[in-house]
Parts: C-alpha cells; structure tokens; sequence
C-alpha cells in the first residue's frame, strides 16, 4: 500500500465536511479500513469529483457515461476503506421531494449530526427499494438500542412525513425481515409498485443504474494499477490489487532487455498491460481478451495515456496473435478465471465468466494456453500466471508435459503469482 493512502478516505471525509458535506456513516471495515458515507450539495457535485480526482483512491464505482446521472458515486482505497458520495439521501427509485424535509434538516445540523436524524437517514437506507443497504441495517439496528435516540426520531420523522418509514425498519430491526415489511403507508406501496417495475428492467446495466446499485459487476469501474487509469464496463472483469505483484513481476523479468516482447492473456480493461507498458517504454506489449467492450476500453485508456507501444487484441487466448511475434515472447502473463466451479457461491454481483474457470480445478484455460504457447515463446521465456496457492502445488506437476518447469512464486493472501520457464535443451538441441 502507498504510505499517503493510509487513512487518506478519512482525511478526504474530514475536508468535505469542513466545506459542508454532511457525514452520514463513518464505521471500520477489515483491520485498518473505514467505510463513509458523505451526503453532498448538489450545486458542489462535479467540483467534489475533480476534487476526489486527486486523491490516492484504488477504484472508483460509477460516476461515468450513464452513471453520471445517478446521484452516488463510490471510492475504494488500498487499504479497504470506502467513502461514498451521495446528493441524495436515497438515490434510485423514489421521488426525491419525499425526503427533502430530512435532507434540509441534516444540513441544518451539519456541524454536529444529531444521532436521531442520522437514525433515521439510516432507516430511510436500509429500506431503499431495489438496491437496500445492509450497512444501513446494521448502523439502524445500533442506533436503536439507545431509547432516548428512538424517541428523537420519532419527531424527527413525525416533521420530515416519514413516520411510516421509520416504522417499517424498527419493525424489520426487530424481527430482521426487512423484505416484505407490511404497512398500510400509501409511501410503501408506491416504494413497493417502483420496486416491482425496477426489476423488469433489461439489460442489467441499466436496471442497475436506476437503482443506484454501486455494486462491482453491475456498474463501471474506474481502477488505477501501476499509474495508469483504466475502466471497467459493467460485467467486465475488474482488476484485483494483485495486479500490481502482476506487473512488478513482468517488468523485473524485462530488466536488462533492450527490445522485448510481452503478452498479457486475458488482458480485461488492460490494466496489467498498460502497467507493463508505461513503466517498460521499450517493450511491446500485447493484450488479448475475448471481451470486446473490454478491449475497446483498454484501447481508449492506451490512448489516453499516451502509451502508443500497447496494442489490444479481442480473441480467445492465443489466437489473435501476429505471426511476427512467434518465437520472440519473452514474458507470457495471464491472470485468467481461475475460481473452481464449486466455488461460484462466493462471487457476489461479478460476473461468473470472468472469474469461474474450466475444468473441475478451475485450470481448464490454463492447460489450453500452455499447449498453444510454444511456438511463441522465446528461448529464455518466462510464464506469470495467478491461482490460488492450493491450484499451484498440483498444477506445477503438469508442466513439463508443455516443456516447462516451475520457478519462484510470491504469495498474495490465499493466491499465488506463479512462474514457470523453459526447460533447459540439452546441447545441440532444439528450443
């Protein structure tokens, strides 16, 4: 992690609101992150974004093409912490007059957030149709445990015309159905009818956009890996913070080269090639993807940032590959889908086919690249690829069936970057 990107959603949180955001939510996340949710001024919104621009955050959620219309944008840092902006309360579905009443009053109440409006800014959250924030929940569920902070909110709510609201989460804190609250409140069911619509909605792009659901998989990604920026259309893949180890590994393997080649297999939005390009100027680098609202992302990113020696190719695998490039790959990484099926359960909103790979192992991808690199490679080529720790110890013994044999691994959590180079050929031989 970059030392200045410690605590640095904090710091960003703080000097919003020293201008006068509201700071809805502040909670820890992991073991030094913080998640914050900042409600913003409307007529500072796209200042606020230029703003946030300098800051040393990882990811960025929304905030481009469609999304700019939706009124939330989310920002990840290294270190776990995320920091939410919000122009309104409850972005998505519902009318925004019918929360103005509680938004005038946070305002009002900016410097020191009275805990019964924040209360029950967290019930209006927790209730959101279509896209409902668990965080919310659990800060509601807290907040109730302290009577005199419930009472306050009752009026508070009594005067913003969201009595039925508040009444549906204490009833949902209490028995924790918060799907399905019955309430007479003609507001429910209007929440209800839209909710219903919203999920008729084709493609899911777009339904996602209209419920404001900032969930990665559903909306773009803006990343920033190894000082280049690059986008992730909803449903693409979306690069991990290993893809740094990725491009360290690559561009160490390309010390001391002068005129070098490099293919980036699976290369998504670009983001480890381009690293690879910007910090080995000399190298030609390719990407190859199947996806080609990827590749057209990872071509307008290239551009961008003015590295003209990266070229992206749509195809599977190897494929799409130029003839001069036979025989002289001297670095092959692939960070391709690796997840064994059986493990589907924990992907959440991405998409499975960017992450699920073939085979029973999750390796299917992998033993079909390795039997169609060889006549790529170089003599002195070396393969970088990524899978869990565990995949690596089984899957290194198949090797030498590609004519190669396993080198040093770095571990990253429960994955590894593994390498594997060329057997050496006896004197005289063949490469």
């Amino acid at each position: 992690m970059r030392p200045d990107a410690k605590y640095a959603a904090e710091l960003a949180a703080d000097r919003l609101a020293a201008d006068g955001a509201v700071v809805t939510a502040r909670s820890p996340v992991g073991d030094a992150g913080v998640n914050i949710e900042v409600l913003v001024p409307s007529s500072v919104w796209k200042a606020v974004g230029r703003a946030l621009d300098g800051e040393p955050w990882r990811y960025r959620i929304g905030g481009t093409g469609l999304w700019r219309r939706v009124p939330a944008v989310g920002y990840l840092w290294a270190d776990g912490s995320q920091l939410l902006l919000q122009r309104r309360i409850c972005p998505g579905l519902l009318p925004p007059w019918w929360f103005a009443p509680l938004e005038k009053r946070l305002w009002a109440d900016a410097p020191r957030r009275a805990p019964a409006d924040i209360l029950l800014t967290a019930a209006v959250q927790a209730l959101r149709p279509g896209a409902a924030d668990r965080d919310a929940r659990t800060r509601f569920v807290a907040g109730c445990s302290d009577a005199a902070v419930v009472r306050q909110a009752r009026a508070a709510a009594a005067g913003c015309r969201l009595t039925g609201t508040l009444d549906r989460a204490l009833a949902a804190a209490g028995d924790g159905r918060w799907s399905g609250v019955a309430s007479r409140d003609g507001r429910a069911s209007v929440a209800r009818v839209l909710s219903a619509m919203s999920r008729r909605i084709r493609p899911t792009r777009i339904r996602a956009a209209v419920q404001a659901d900032l969930r990665i998989g559903l909306a773009p990604v803006t990343v920033r890996i190894a000082g280049v920026e690059t986008y992730s259309p909803p449903g693409s893949f979306v690069p991990t913070p290993d893809a740094e180890t990725l491009v360290d590994t690559v561009i160490a393997e390309l010390d001391g080269h002068k005129h070098t080649v490099a293919i980036d297999c699976g290369t998504g939005n670009g983001a480890i090639a381009l690293g690879i390009a910007r910090h080995r100027p000399r190298a030609e680098v390719v990407g190859v993807d199947p996806d080609r609202r990827a590749v057209r992302a990872a071509r307008r990113a290239a551009r961008r940032a003015e590295l003209g020696n990266a070229r992206f190719l749509p195809g599977s695998l190897l494929d799409p590959l130029p003839a001069w490039t036979r025989g002289r790959v001297d670095v092959l990484v692939a960070n391709l889908p690796f997840y064994p099926p059986a493990r589907r359960a924990a992907i959440g909103a991405v998409a499975e086919a960017t992450i699920v790979g073939e085979d029973d192992d999750g390796l299917g991808l992998h033993r079909a690249l390795l039997a169609a690199a060889g006549s790529y490679l170089s003599v002195e080529a070396v393969i970088v690829l990524q899978m869990f720790s565990e995949q690596w110890a089984s899957f290194a013994r198949e090797l030498p069936r590609y004519g190669l044999q396993p080198a040093a691994t770095i571990s990253s959590g429960p994955f590894s970057i593994c390498r594997a180079v060329r057997v050496p050929q006896p004197a005289g031989g063949t490469s």
